[in-house]
């Protein structure tokens, strides 16, 4: 279906925009984009968009507007047709985010802050096989109070440059569900490069909970840690923690090697990292991992 020009009023708050649609020029000037519902199906073609740019419009292209996330809706979209995006406002994510197999994303957080509004989101993205995921920019993802919800889901390839990620702390004798990687499984695999992260959990001597909660790196996954801060979880323990009867086991859920040169349930740390042990106000510990190539 071919399209001159759609227009989105005051009047309009909703409008989907099929796959096999080409729109010259989306409109959407008349209408404050935080008070519509906009759903562009991947495939859709869209020549120039108006958006509202102070008390005028402005003019861009489709490629250089739905880049900017200033809404959960433009985040859902986004994120399914792919691209380098970057947040404008914090976002509240009410649905899960779902990002197919041809999306190939670099999410720059721009400081921002992604939180989740409830747990029947969960996770709040679900990546497909075939997917990837960069996020950096320094922003924060909080799971609030929702201890039974994911971050992600990672089918796909995800890189953490930076960030903060984080859940509240529970109150005593709460059981979470996991925090990074989705217990549905999948062939994902999961690279953190820094950031800080704090699952909410621990419990002394609990470590296979301790460890799911940040990094649930079962079902043959790829998991490495290259750098960033843990709150009650080190990393170089990981491996160890992820295995559901005793860690000497030959266990198919104890795959995921967190450290780069670490053998299979291997504890000792390999001389390229440096982990820090300190404590927090509340009495949790955390791990400063530093990693250093060998020569």
């Amino acid at each position: 279906t071919k399209v001159n020009k759609v227009t989105m009023t005051n009047a309009t708050t909703s409008i989907t925009v099929k796959s096999t649609a080409e729109v010259g020029v989306l409109d959407l000037c008349a209408n404050e984009e935080t008070n519509m519902y906009l759903n562009i199906e991947p495939g859709a073609k869209i020549g120039k968009v108006i958006v509202k740019d102070g008390d005028s419009c402005k003019e861009m292209t489709y490629d250089e507007w739905y880049k900017l996330i200033t809404t959960p809706e433009k985040l859902d979209t986004a994120m399914k047709l792919g691209g380098e995006l970057k947040l404008i406002n914090d976002i509240k994510v009410a649905k899960i985010i779902e990002q197919p197999a041809t999306s190939h994303v670099v999410l720059d957080m721009n400081g921002k802050k992604l939180t989740l509004k409830d747990a029947s989101v969960d996770p709040m993205i679900d990546m497909k096989t075939g997917s990837s995921l960069v996020i950096k920019g320094n922003g924060t993802v909080d799971l609030e109070k929702n201890y039974f919800a994911s971050f992600i889901a990672p089918r796909g390839d995800v890189t953490i440059e930076n960030g903060n990620f984080l859940r509240a702390v529970g109150p005593a004798g709460t059981k979470y569900g996991s925090f990074f990687i989705g217990i549905n499984g999948g062939k994902g695999k999961l690279i953190i490069k820094d950031g800080y992260f704090d699952g909410g959990y621990y419990k002394e001597g609990d470590e296979f909970n301790n460890s799911r909660n940040l990094l649930n790196g079962s079902w043959g996954q790829y998991v490495r840690v290259y750098g960033g801060t843990f709150v009650g979880q080190n990393p170089a323990y990981g491996d160890e923690g992820m295995a559901y009867t005793n860690p000497n086991s030959t266990s198919t859920y104890c795959q995921s090697i967190f450290f780069e040169g670490q053998s299979r349930l291997d504890t000792e740390i390999p001389s390229t990292y440096k982990v820090e042990k300190g404590i927090l106000a509340d009495g949790r510990p955390t791990y400063k991992v530093t990693y250093t190539p060998a020569e």
